[in-house]
Parts: C-alpha cells; structure tokens; sequence
C-alpha cells in the first residue's frame, strides 16, 4: 500500500492536480514554476507518473489523485507495470524508411496525448523535452524539436515544432509554420530536402 507523495515528487503531484482539475498541458505549464511547455508537461506525465504509477492515462491518475486526497491507499503495481498491458499505447501507424540505410528502417508512431514527436538526440536536451522519436545525433539536417504527428479521431496530420529547421515535406511539398497539414496513407514525409525520407503507413487491426 502507498500514498501518493511516497512515489511521486512535488513537481510531479503538482501536475496530477492539474490534470485531476481538467487543466490541458499548456495550461499546466503556465501555472508551474518556473512555467514550461505543454510538451514538457505530456513528457513528465507519460515518461514519470504513469510509469510510477503503473497506470496509462489521466483518467487514471484523476482518479487515484482523488483517492489520495481522500487519504485512501492503493496497492502499487511494479514501477513500469501495468496490468494485463491494457492500457499500454500501441502503434497506430508506422513510417518506413526509403533509400538511406544509415537511417532507422522504421518509426513506430504511437500517439500519446493526441500527438507524436519527432527530433533528434542533443546531450543539451533534458529528459522532460525529449522528442517521442529521436534520430541520432549525428543526422545533422533534423532539428532537436522538428515535427509532430497528430491524430484526431482517424484523421491524421503534420506540422513542424522547430520554424526555423531544415524544413518537413509531404509529397515534396514544403510545409509552413504554424500550421497543419493532412497527412494520408501512403504519403511521403521527408525530414529536410537531403534524403530522410519516409512513407507514412496507417495500421489497421
């Protein structure tokens, strides 16, 4: 049996208010301090708490946030454990290396938070600002923040988290800043103009 504040640190039961009180990431951020990104807000909550907490979702954590403040305690799963794997975030799509073989063959999209991100290891980046998919450090041409894949109901689409990066493309198309574009099966992504590409394939079950 556990209380909370015996797993999680004070930064991090901040947040399980937060989320308990219906707050988006962005607005959690705000109100930490010092204030941070709703990025890194989803990071602290899928990389720390549930993984803590062995569970795979807010709802979860609202509800074992309002058993704690009712002062209740709840058996605690093995740290990274949760049952049966129910809850465990699967791929919902995959993009498939084309051409370049010192590149990853694939990268498995699982979207957390109705999102995905994709960058690029940098020693200077700490563990709360990580990317969901980082190409390594020596692939020069993407950005530490370059993209994010989105995922509202089955509709997908892409935008770009850096404006000042190598640039993203679908289809050879340069996409702008600040804005989101369909991404459909089959498309091709391209990570800058050098030959990080890729082809975007939806998983059916």
């Amino acid at each position: 049996m556990f209380k909370l504040e015996e797993i999680l640190t004070k930064k991090e039961l901040r947040i399980s208010e937060l989320v308990t009180r219906g707050l988006t990431n962005d607005e959690i951020g705000e109100k930490l301090r010092p204030r941070v990104k709703g990025l890194t807000v989803r990071n602290y909550l899928y990389r720390d708490i549930f993984e803590k907490l062995g569970i795979g979702n807010r709802a979860e954590l609202a509800a074992m946030y309002t058993d704690y403040k009712k002062n209740v305690t709840v058996p605690a799963p093995p740290r990274g454990e949760r049952p049966d794997g129910a809850n465990r975030a699967k791929p919902v799509a995959r993009l498939y290396l084309l051409g370049n073989s010192r590149l990853p063959e694939t990268i498995s999209v699982i979207i957390q938070d109705g999102l995905f991100t994709i960058g690029r290891v940098d020693d200077r980046t700490y563990d709360e600002e990580r990317c969901d998919f980082e190409f390594g450090s020596e692939v020069n041409y993407i950005s530490r923040h370059h993209a994010k894949i989105e995922k509202t109901s089955s509709v997908f689409s892409i935008s770009m988290l850096d404006p000042d990066s190598a640039g993203t493309f679908i289809n050879g198309n340069r996409i702008e800043p600040e804005r989101r574009y369909p991404l459909n099966n089959h498309d091709i992504v391209s990570f800058s103009a050098v030959g990080i590409d890729y082809r975007f394939e939806v998983l059916t079950n």
